[in-house]
């Protein structure tokens, strides 16, 4: 369940951030976000298409994790999805003609009607409940690895420059073994500006001798 909250960090509908995905015997199979059509705009760009009182420019999580099965020629037929929110009428009508045999979601989804068709499809209907602080801790390692290679990219780029422009100094050389044990932003440049006064002191005594 925690891969399918990292997916929905993907979602482009601020409305509801969904994830889904889809697993057979152990393995991934596709995932699926809520969001526009593949080449029309999304909800982040232009805002939601409401009518009724439901945004429509999205398809949703589940949906969109099927189609990617159909898409690429990948059966899901005995397969289980695992789903951020309850499914709605319209997915859950969509997972029992995929050949889905289970469902497991985290949030509540006022759709009595979904849960039905489910059971009477003969589906397992597992509800695995997610405390807001879990799911948000999931969300934000999301977007720590997300961050972690910018800051490797970064930090790789700092130290080149520092060894190609300003050679060996005891404390630029103290400053480099800092960058090399950090992996958050505001120290990584708190670092990088003490090593720019560092040099700019250090250029400064060398064109002044």
């Amino acid at each position: 369940m925690s891969i399918a909250f990292q997916v929905a960090t993907r979602s482009t509908c601020d409305r509801a951030h969904v994830g889904a995905i889809i697993v057979k015997d152990r393995r991934i199979l596709t995932t699926g976000y809520n969001g526009a059509p593949m080449g029309l705009p999304h909800c982040d760009d232009v805002g939601h298409l409401m009518v009724g009182g439901h945004c429509v420019r999205t398809l949703h999580a589940e949906q969109n994790a099927i189609i990617q099965a159909a898409l690429h020629g990948v059966s899901v037929r005995g397969g289980t999805i695992y789903v951020t929110h309850q499914p709605c009428l319209t997915c859950a009508k969509m997972i029992i003609n995929a050949g889905l045999v289970r469902v497991v979601y985290a949030g509540e989804y006022p759709d009595p009607l979904a849960v039905q068709f489910l059971q009477d499809a003969g589906i397992a209907l597992e509800h695995m409940p997610w405390s807001p602080e879990k799911q948000a801790r999931v969300s934000g390692l999301a977007g720590y690895f997300l961050d972690q290679g910018r800051l490797i990219a970064w930090r790789a780029s700092i130290l080149r420059v520092l060894q190609q422009r300003f050679g060996e100094h005891p404390r630029l050389e103290e400053i480099a073994w800092q960058l090399e044990q950090v992996d958050d932003e505001s120290q990584l440049k708190a670092l990088f500006d003490q090593a720019m006064q560092v040099a700019n002191v250090e250029e400064f005594r060398v064109s002044d001798v």
